[in-house]
C-alpha cells in the first residue's frame, strides 16, 4: 500500500445533519479529531494518509 485515505465528516456537517434529519452522530470521530490526533500515530502507520473532511 503506498497512501492510506481517511474519508470523515466535520464538525459542521455532524451539526447539521444532526440539526436537520435527528442523525445520532455520538461516538464519531470528526475531520478536525482525526488531524489533531493522526500525528501521535505516526510511528505506527508507514504509508502517509490522506484525510478528506465531508463538509457542508
Amino acid at each position: 500500500m503506498d497512501v492510506g485515505v481517511y474519508i470523515v465528516t466535520t464538525k459542521n456537517f455532524q451539526r447539521i445533519m444532526k440539526r436537520e434529519y435527528n442523525q445520532n452522530w455520538d461516538g464519531s470521530l470528526t475531520f478536525e479529531k482525526v488531524v489533531r490526533y493522526l500525528p501521535h500515530f505516526k510511528s505506527a502507520i508507514q504509508v502517509p494518509i490522506y484525510v478528506i473532511g465531508i463538509d457542508l
